[in-house]
């Protein structure tokens, strides 16, 4: 076994060629002291040093630049925040001011309806004239006329007055029977010689005439006066309806209905206003003129003209 190797003893160095002395027998040769050389402690590096802090300094400026950078940019978005907020006052007008066109929208809507509704109700109206006018139901003779079968005069039944009016549809029938309401109710005064006529709903296209002896000269009048409430209906029918829809009671303007019935005999058609001035339906109207029945019933609140759009919107719309 060989033994271990130092560098640097003092003393003189085992020849290479004779065996280790601690494997030959006999006495041990005394031991030669051995020196062990210490090596002095490494010097730090004052360098590594520096530059540690240098590194460390420089992560603390970044951190603090970064931190002042969040921090200015925190300011400013809370400085712009507050530039942005509405004020109590700005918000109540916000308010006020969605409230206002809530109440635009539902007002619209409510006036929408009402214009549909009051034009559907309108042309409903107009249809319905339309048909009436329309109609051929006829009457029956029921009771005959006592003063005969044909009107006195140069137009025996009425038929070239009707034609030159335009109103070649219309028939009379010359009787004294209960649908003839103005005979009927002349004759219950036994005391009086009547002349009586009638424009009855039932029959559209249809006048009732009927007259006691004595009573000739007022019948042309009276045939003409019947004419007249039939071109009343002809022309203002759909108003009725309505009045009569908005609860207006014909006697409102029954008055009025007989009075024009007689001035547009006699202002049109040339009719004394004397013959219907002991009459039940005198012509009190002066300065009669077309379409003042109309314009009576239009006082009365009856709509004269369809609904217009523009008068049920709640803000006005520009139209090109």
């Amino acid at each position: 076994m060989h033994g271990g190797e130092y560098a640097g003893a003092t003393g003189t160095a085992p020849d290479a060629d004779v065996e280790d002395v601690a494997d030959a027998p006999g006495p041990s040769a005394p031991e030669t002291p051995v020196l062990l050389w210490e090596f002095p402690p490494a010097k730090r590096s004052r360098r590594r040093l520096w530059i540690a802090l240098t590194v460390v300094a420089g992560v603390l400026v970044l951190a603090a630049a970064a931190a002042g950078t969040t921090w200015a940019f925190v300011q400013a978005h809370e400085r712009a925040m507050a530039e942005r907020a509405v004020t109590a006052l700005q918000q109540a007008a916000v308010e006020a001011e969605l409230a206002r066109l809530a109440d635009v929208a539902q007002r619209s809507d409510a006036q929408r309806t009402a214009y549909r509704e009051t034009l559907d109700v309108w042309n409903a109206e107009q249809e319905q004239a339309a048909q009436w006018r329309a109609g051929s139901t006829a009457p029956e003779p029921a009771q005959a006329n006592p003063g005969g079968g044909a009107m006195p005069g140069e137009d025996p039944a009425g038929r070239a007055f009707l034609d030159s009016i335009g109103a070649p549809q219309v028939q009379l029938i010359i009787d004294a029977g209960a649908e003839n309401c103005g005979f009927q109710a002349g004759a219950a005064d036994p005391r009086t010689s009547v002349v009586g006529g009638c424009f009855n709903t039932r029959y559209a296209n249809w006048v009732f005439l009927a007259w006691e002896p004595g009573t000739e000269e007022a019948v042309w009048a009276i045939f003409v006066h019947e004419v007249m409430h039939w071109y009343q209906y002809q022309t203002y029918y759909p108003a009725f309806l309505a009045a009569d829809r908005l609860g207006i009671p014909d006697r409102d303007y029954a008055p009025e209905l007989e009075a024009d019935a007689s001035c547009r005999a006699v202002y049109v058609h040339g009719i004394p206003s004397w013959r219907y001035a002991r009459t039940s339906a005198p012509c009190w109207v002066d300065g009669w003129y077309d379409g003042w029945l109309l314009d009576h019933l239009g006082s009365l609140g009856v709509p004269l003209a369809p609904p217009v759009a523009e008068d049920y919107e709640v803000v006005p719309v520009v139209r090109p």
